[in-house]
């Protein structure tokens, strides 16, 4: 009983093994329930089992007197970095679902072992940091992934630095951080963490981590305003994973590259992307990985610009009911941000509004203050096209304030729409009053601006 209080949130009958041994798990197992010491239910087909908090707290007390607590959270963290290693694949592909599942359930126990390792075990501290990673970013995790992450690097740093499997590891959380930061719209941190994973990867030959974390660095660096830096680095990691076949990093930087050139170029640049985004979801059904999904919101996004809205509605209704059975709280939010800003564009202000409201709002749980800044300024649009030019000004001055604090950036496109809308609003109004109101946005919380923008 004790021993079990090292779980955190219940525990799974291979989880009890782990610290118990198997006879003793089958055996004390089934006295702690008969006694109404345990609770068992079954969650996603499999038993799992719980102490009541109190006594759970008892156990606790108990396993700290007993003097066992050092040997039996080191079987805990064993467990469950095991766990964590077996599952990284799988959050990728057919089994995504499912073992995002799991791995919520057993988020309490993460988070527990993850507090024991950056304590008494940091190098394994890093080691887990890294397969946690997708479900962290899917789940809406950043900020605590993050947090985690850089911990874990801050730990390690007195670690021997001639170890290979140390800076392996190093290169995983860093590419991890990256990853976190860049979905959080902190491009400047994602840069950074991104240039140490290569930087690592390249030292100790790590290819697949290379390959990965030069997607990364071209994402931030592209929504940093370095598109000639992105497409470098993205025709790198293109070539490495052709050369040693790596399907998935291939499938990634393939959507990607679609993305960014779609982003940068527009409509124009159907011909030239389609390519990329057929191969990356050849490549990703074998596979059922998730860049099937991302390619498909290239064609939709191109369906939209073309006005074909029943072929968008039509790859829409899948992407998004792929990403809700997953659970995939971040991607749902992108998409369901990038159909309203297509619905923008095509004037559809009530329909795009409708959307902007619940997805600032799921910004806000995710912590992408970049995105909300953003999307304050496409509320600002809307009211400047529906005549509300000072709600706008305040709007996009509480939007300059925030891009400041997060260091986010526009990319081109938005840089010229965002130029265009200026202009307008400052022919509609004398300086001084733009200024003024200008000032009060600027002045106002992300909160206070986040209450404006739902009110239009």
């Amino acid at each position: 009983m004790r021993r079990l209080a090292v779980f955190s949130g219940g525990w799974s009958f291979e989880a009890a093994e782990s610290v118990l041994g198997e006879n003793e798990a089958l055996d004390g197992l089934s006295g702690l329930v008969n006694k109404s010491l345990v609770n068992v239910d079954e969650q996603v087909g499999r038993s799992r089992y719980r102490f009541l908090e109190t006594i759970r707290q008892y156990a606790m007390d108990k396993l700290l007197e007993s003097g066992e607590t050092y040997h039996t959270k080191d079987q805990h963290l064993k467990y469950f970095l095991e766990f964590a290693e077996r599952g990284e694949e799988k959050l990728m592909g057919l089994e995504q679902g499912f073992w995002m599942t799991l791995f919520e359930l057993e988020h309490d126990n993460f988070r527990g072992a993850l507090r024991w390792a950056l304590d008494n075990h940091p190098a394994v501290a890093l080691k887990l940091a890294a397969p946690l990673a997708h479900f962290w970013m899917t789940h809406g995790y950043l900020s605590e992934g993050r947090s985690w992450c850089q911990s874990a690097l801050d730990r390690a740093r007195g670690l021997p630095h001639d170890s290979g499997e140390i800076d392996q590891s190093r290169a995983r959380a860093f590419h991890v951080l990256a990853l976190l930061s860049v979905n959080q719209g902190e491009h400047h941190a994602s840069l950074t963490a991104a240039q140490e994973a290569i930087t690592l990867s390249r030292q100790i030959g790590d290819t697949l981590r290379l390959a990965r974390s030069l997607i990364v660095f071209g994402i931030a660096s592209a929504f940093s305003g370095e598109i000639a830096k992105a497409f470098e680095s993205f025709r790198e990691s293109e070539n490495i994973s052709r050369q040693i076949g790596y399907k998935e990093e291939l499938a990634w930087v393939l959507a990607s590259l679609s993305y960014i050139t779609f982003e940068v170029h527009g409509l124009e640049a159907e011909e030239k992307i389609r390519p990329y985004l057929e191969e990356a979801i050849k490549l990703s059904k074998a596979s059922g990985s998730i860049y099937a999904h991302r390619s498909n919101e290239v064609l939709a996004r191109l369906a939209y610009a073309r006005g074909d809205i029943v072929e968008a509605g039509r790859l829409s209704e899948d992407i998004l009911a792929n990403y809700r059975k997953t659970g995939d709280r971040l991607n749902y939010n992108g998409y369901r941000s990038a159909t309203a800003h297509a619905l923008l564009k095509m004037g559809n202000f009530e329909e795009a509004l409708a959307i902007y409201r619940e997805t600032i709002t799921a910004w806000q749980d995710l912590g992408h203050r970049g995105a909300i800044a953003h999307q304050l300024e496409c509320f600002a649009f809307i009211a400047r096209a529906q005549e509300q030019g000072e709600w706008a000004v305040k709007l996009l001055g509480a939007a300059e304030a925030l891009r400041e604090v997060s260091k986010s950036t526009m990319t081109p496109k938005e840089n010229m729409e965002y130029a265009h809308e200026i202009a307008s609003l400052r022919a509609g109004m004398d300086e001084q009053n733009f200024a003024s109101l200008w000032a009060h946005g600027h002045s106002m919380t992300m909160e206070q601006a986040i209450e404006l923008a739902l009110h239009i």
